[in-house]
């Protein structure tokens, strides 16, 4: 009976059924599992850029069809030209102030900017009658999700009004807004440069019937307006600022080094500020969404946002010298040399 208690003593003092993890097994285990997440991160990764493309692209294209909308009600004129939706401003006899900052706007003055496309659109309603507040709200409302950039406002610098906030997400492109004569506005006229080397066709206006096949051209893409040597991003907030403002750019395939320079930084050809424009990425690749005139929206490498035409009226002539390297390449071959100088012709 002794030598039995004893016995169960010592079966009482075994471990349960099955045994511990050593020491390799445990290694083992970490290794795997950190073998799966090096293989499914990238993955993850690529899935989240894809997910803010679809929604930067359903962004723009919920914008694109109200742009549509807008041209077939008001007889084919595009919104966000000084000449156009930007009139509202330039004919208030209180315009002149609301390059300050502390002003009211009236309620029926329509843009914060004589470049503003969003407010004609009627993107949202109910919006402030201050100035700044109602710059505020249409970039939270309209901003895309890889726009992670913070902006300062230009001339006057950071206010209490004005004070550093989101990057404005999308620009349209002014050379769609310019007239090529007869503007009703200074502003709406195209500048000596862009009529002199880079000409736009005569007669052209502001009209979708003007500008080309509306699902050819593009109305508004990802964008940053002005961004210094500095790598600073700003935004000119006058009323009636000159050359698109902080709604409007000259897009990807003029030359940063002509007199565009100060006003064409956001499509540069500058590794470090491509993020800026080019911040959505596949594969490899970087790129931008943008939508068209009818309203559909797409996705473009850099070196196929490169191509002039989307971004031209159809007819316009650029010079090889207006172009920067990566848009001359893409048509060296079709250069026309009809009047002694070489030039590219937009065919679309």
């Amino acid at each position: 009976m002794k030598i039995g208690k004893n016995q169960n003593d010592r079966q009482s003092q075994r471990p349960a059924d099955g045994r511990g993890f050593t020491l390799i097994e445990l290694l083992v285990v970490v290794s795997i599992i950190a073998l799966l997440i090096s293989i499914l991160l990238p993955s993850l990764r690529s899935a989240r850029e894809q997910a803010k493309v679809v929604t930067c692209m359903a962004t723009q294209s919920g914008i694109g069809r109200a742009a549509a909308s807008y041209t077939s009600q008001y007889n084919e004129w595009l919104p966000g030209s000084p000449g156009t939706t930007g009139t509202q401003l330039l004919g208030h006899p209180d315009s002149g102030g609301w390059a300050d900052e502390e002003v009211e706007m009236p309620p029926d003055a329509g843009p914060v900017q004589v470049w503003d496309w969003a407010t004609p659109l009627q993107m949202y309603t109910h919006l402030p009658t201050n100035r700044a507040k109602k710059w505020r709200v249409l970039v939270d409302e309209l901003k895309c999700p890889s726009n992670q950039f913070l902006s300062i406002p230009y001339p006057m610098g950071p206010t209490a009004q004005w004070p550093v906030q989101p990057m404005v997400s999308y620009n349209t492109l002014r050379q769609f807004m310019y007239w090529a004569s007869g503007a009703p506005s200074f502003e709406a006229s195209a500048p000596p440069w862009l009529t002199e080397s880079t000409q736009i066709p005569q007669g052209y206006s502001p009209r979708l019937s003007k500008l080309g096949h509306p699902a050819d051209n593009i109305f508004l893409t990802d964008g940053s307006r002005y961004t210094p040597d500095s790598g600073q991003v700003d935004h000119d907030v006058d009323w009636n600022a000159g050359f698109g403002g902080g709604f409007s750019d000259g897009g990807p395939t003029l030359k940063a080094g002509t007199i565009d320079v100060g006003y064409l930084r956001a499509f540069r050809v500058d590794r470090t500020l491509a993020p800026l424009t080019y911040r959505h990425k596949r594969a490899k690749d970087i790129g931008i969404v943008v939508s068209y005139f009818d309203g559909h929206g797409a996705y473009m490498t850099e070196q196929t946002s490169r191509f002039p035409d989307p971004w031209w009226p159809r007819g316009t002539r650029i010079p090889p010298f207006e172009m920067n390297s990566l848009s001359l390449a893409t048509v060296s071959h079709h250069l026309t040399t009809g009047d002694g100088a070489p030039y590219y012709l937009v065919r679309r």
